[in-house]
């Protein structure tokens, strides 16, 4: 006949016999090495169970995970071939990913036929020439030219500056599109981001003109206060 006692470590109850209860104080070997557990609530039922801290475990066990993916799973249907699938809500951020298969997308994504293929960001058909050469199955990037552009133009906004594209066109809104020292414009190019140097602040937006000068004065105002002095006293009625 067994009895059931609460282990030290855990709380877990567990089953020994009479004659071992005062000494048998640990459920397992894990236990009695005081390993350190952790209680956690299973995502799907709300279950109350305990795992070792260091184990990554948000389900007690394979049948509530199975089922939470199930009911969490959204029904689109296939960008190639229209078949009804169920994909994760994690996957529709992903728009390559709106494929039943990778045999699916490899076949509807290019058409050699008429030597179109679709890109993956604004789903378009275009020739061979709008997509840069890749070392993928098709030789062909999965974006566009634009939408590669717009996408490393996003990137490169998130990664530098810490703005997004739609802060940078607010900015561009307020200086009316144009320096916000000399209210030129880039014709050939976007207006550039000046930062203070010292602190990372975004102050404005600067033609490359000005960003380029503000930059070889060290953005001393010392040294652009003698610029001023110097230019009216050899200024010939020149404002």
């Amino acid at each position: 006949m067994r009895i059931t006692k609460n282990c030290t470590n855990c709380g877990k109850e567990y089953s020994t016999f009479p004659y071992l209860a005062d000494k048998r104080k640990f459920c397992s070997v894990p236990c009695k090495r005081k390993i350190v557990y952790r209680k956690f609530n299973c995502r799907f039922c709300g279950k109350e169970n305990t795992v070792p801290k260091s184990r990554k475990k948000y389900f007690c066990n394979n049948e509530c995970r199975l089922e939470q993916k199930r009911q969490n799973s959204f029904i689109v249907n296939c960008f190639g071939c229209e078949k009804v699938i169920k994909i994760p809500f994690s996957r529709l951020k992903k728009q390559y990913k709106t494929f039943c298969s990778k045999k699916c997308y490899t076949k509807n994504s290019t058409s050699w036929e008429n030597n179109i293929r679709i890109c993956t960001s604004c789903r378009i058909g275009k020739s061979r020439e709008h997509f840069y050469k890749s070392k993928n199955t098709l030789n062909l990037s999965a974006r566009c030219i634009e939408c590669s552009r717009a996408y490393d133009r996003r990137k490169r906004f998130e990664k530098v500056w810490g703005i997004t594209e739609t802060e940078y066109n607010s900015m561009l809104i307020q200086q009316n599109y144009g320096c916000a020292i000399c209210g030129g414009v880039n014709s050939d190019r976007n207006l550039a981001i000046d930062h203070c140097h010292d602190s990372g602040k975004i102050r404005a937006l600067l033609c490359g003109r000005c960003n380029i000068g503000i930059g070889l004065f060290a953005d001393s105002i010392y040294l652009l206060e003698k610029v001023i002095e110097y230019l009216k006293l050899h200024s010939i009625g020149k404002k």
